[in-house]
């Protein structure tokens, strides 16, 4: 599956990814604001650090691939304080 999230200032675009348990993720994070931007996908990786995620400088798409984990809602975000509060979150919706 191809994934293709774009952050702008404060959120990302779409803000809920749907897949299939055990499906192929190609993601491409396209960074449309005026920062640097991070996605952080949380509990998707049982070994490795239990996180995936790629970041991007403004103007920059960088990718990550991953396998979508077991069923289940796993969160994604920008790690920076703040952020996830001020929208900088979303949902990978397995099932």
């Amino acid at each position: 599956m191809n994934v293709t999230v774009t952050a702008t200032d404060f959120q990302y675009a779409p803000s809920t990814i749907r897949d299939s348990a055990g499906q192929k993720v190609r993601l491409t994070f396209i960074n449309n604001g005026k920062l640097m931007h991070e996605i952080i996908f949380k509990g998707v990786l049982e070994a490795a650090g239990d996180e995936t995620g790629t970041k991007a400088e403004p103007g920059e798409t960088n990718g990550a691939n991953f396998t979508a984990p077991r069923a289940g809602t796993y969160t994604f975000l920008r790690t920076i304080p703040g952020h996830k509060e001020a929208g900088m979150v979303g949902q990978l919706v397995v099932q």
